[in-house]
């Protein structure tokens, strides 16, 4: 082609010679060519990374091919196990194993990147079962009984620390670390490791990642050098960790005392994990928007930060009272676990009572009507045994009977109550999802909902704009469905499904 054109040229004149010259220098980069080189800077992007599939799940990937000047942006895809159609449509194939995705740009054929595929032989990702579950605002974190750790949904703030911003719709796995306990926040993730060792990832505009700075983290970052870390929560802005020594610590944002420093207005939050008091006797805690709860080893209930609609329990509803260091609140020694929401606060005492205290527009206390309460009240005379409070100021409520039964009451905006239909109205009782009575764990999310069973299956249901529910796509559920089942998802409601 280039060389009939040249004689062609050379027959019109130098003129011509010239002409042509800066014609074909102008279109160096067009591949149709034969003689022309190859263009230069152009590269591959694809994306979601690493993706895990059940056997012929699906999963769409995106190619973005840069840097070349004759606007040829395509892509060809191949896999080496399944099938992909040229759109980046991946479907897994029939048999388990890790796979290759791979992107080759048609402008340059060197230049190709790869996504890694696990295709697993159950329902579930690698592992079957989970061993636990943290729903934040809009992302999710799962761990596996081997200690693999699992991120889906909103991605903006590289809160699943995959080392980029894409969102994921399936439970897509963290490096290939051990871990034993997780905490989703807003927009950021915490985590403790198998070892010991703190590690924190995503939006740290308040330093509640505790990593010294006020920097975003997209992959795991390590807090400190302990390895002595026991438990960690955290929420919109700041976070609360007790250690192997019983020992209590904060960071993060502290406009409210929520770090329980009993430092005064102005409150300047802190970006590295600071001491609270002296005490050893910590035992769990719970993060919530601008209040922190905890129970010590003796069986008594301590709040602190925001005290807005009684939400610290203490038996009134001042911001002054209790505001700023660890107050307790009651003189009960038998609290076992608790949770702090958005507005509303629960407990769970030794016995398997229910308690709930703070906002209620909704009836998210489960106390059957919509006034607020400002002391820890009973919710009925059932026996409980896991219980969570939803992080928005609308907010609802989740809780596992001691018979495995699961209740949901509160806002139901976006069916984040799993009864089969959205509302907004308040729903101030306890009502039954569903029939089953192998229930485990639950948590409350943002306007969306996780529950484990038993038999370590995961469920998911409500808001799913970000993919936060992990079922392989973006649309809401109005009742339990499982997480990991064929194709990625299941239709099946929760009752009758094993």
């Amino acid at each position: 082609m280039n060389k009939h054109i040249g004689r062609v040229a050379v027959a019109l004149g130098a003129v011509m010679v010239l002409a042509l010259s800066f014609a074909l220098a102008c279109n160096s980069g067009d591949s149709g060519g034969g003689d022309n080189p190859t263009p230069a800077g152009v590269s591959v992007t694809v994306s979601p990374k690493t993706v895990a599939l059940a056997l012929g799940g699906t999963q769409t990937f995106t190619a973005t091919v840069t840097g070349d000047t004759s606007g040829i942006t395509a892509a060809t895809w191949t896999a080496s196990g399944g099938t992909i159609t040229q759109g980046g449509a991946y479907t897994a194939p029939a048999a388990a194993g890790t796979f290759t995705v791979k992107a080759t740009s048609q402008a340059d054929a060197a230049k190709s990147d790869t996504a890694t595929v696990t295709v697993t032989g159950g329902s579930d990702p690698p592992a079957s079962g989970w061993a636990a579950v943290s729903a934040g605002v809009g992302h999710s974190l799962g761990l596996k009984p081997d200690g693999g750790l699992w991120a889906w949904g909103s991605n903006d703030d590289c809160q699943l620390g995959l080392g980029d911003t894409d969102n994921r719709n399936v439970p897509t796995r963290v490096g290939a670390d051990s871990w034993k306990a997780v905490s989703a926040g807003s927009r950021n993730s915490l985590a403790i490791m198998t070892d010991g060792s703190l590690w924190a990832w995503g939006c740290n505009f308040d330093g509640q990642l505790g990593l010294g700075d006020t920097a975003d983290r997209n992959v795991p970052t390590r807090v400190g050098t302990g390895n002595n870390w026991a438990t960690v929560s955290t929420c919109r802005s700041h976070t609360l960790a007790v250690k192997t020594d019983g020992s209590l610590w904060a960071w993060g944002t502290n406009g409210h005392g929520q770090l329980g420093l009993g430092n005064g207005g102005p409150i300047v939050g802190v970006d590295a994990p600071t001491r609270v008091g002296t005490d050893t006797n910590w035992a769990t805690v719970s993060a919530g928007v601008s209040h922190s709860l905890a129970v010590k080893t003796d069986g008594t209930l301590w709040a602190w930060g925001s005290n807005e609609n009684g939400k610290l329990g203490l038996g009134n509803t001042s911001f002054l009272v209790g505001m700023n260091v660890p107050t307790r609140a009651g003189a009960a020694s038998n609290w076992a676990e608790v949770k702090a929401g958005g507005r509303h606060s629960l407990a769970i005492r030794t016995d398997g009572s229910l308690w709930a205290w703070g906002y209620n527009q909704y009836g998210q206390l489960g106390l059957g009507d919509a006034n607020d309460r400002n002391a820890p009240t009973r919710v009925g005379t059932d026996s409980w045994k896991d219980a969570a409070a939803g992080i928005y100021s609308d907010a609802h409520t989740l809780a596992v009977k001691a018979d495995g039964s699961l209740w949901a009451w509160g806002q139901n905006r976006y069916s984040q109550l799993g009864l089969g239909a959205s509302d907004d109205n308040a729903h101030p009782t306890p009502t039954r999802v569903g029939t089953d009575t192998n229930w485990a764990a639950a948590s409350a999310g943002g306007y969306y909902s996780h529950a484990i069973k038993t038999d370590g299956g995961l469920w998911a249901w409500g808001n799913n704009w970000f993919g936060q529910l992990g079922l392989g796509d973006t649309t809401q559920r109005n009742t339990p469905t499982r997480v990991g089942g064929p194709n990625g998802q299941a239709a099946a409601p929760a009752d009758g499904d094993e």
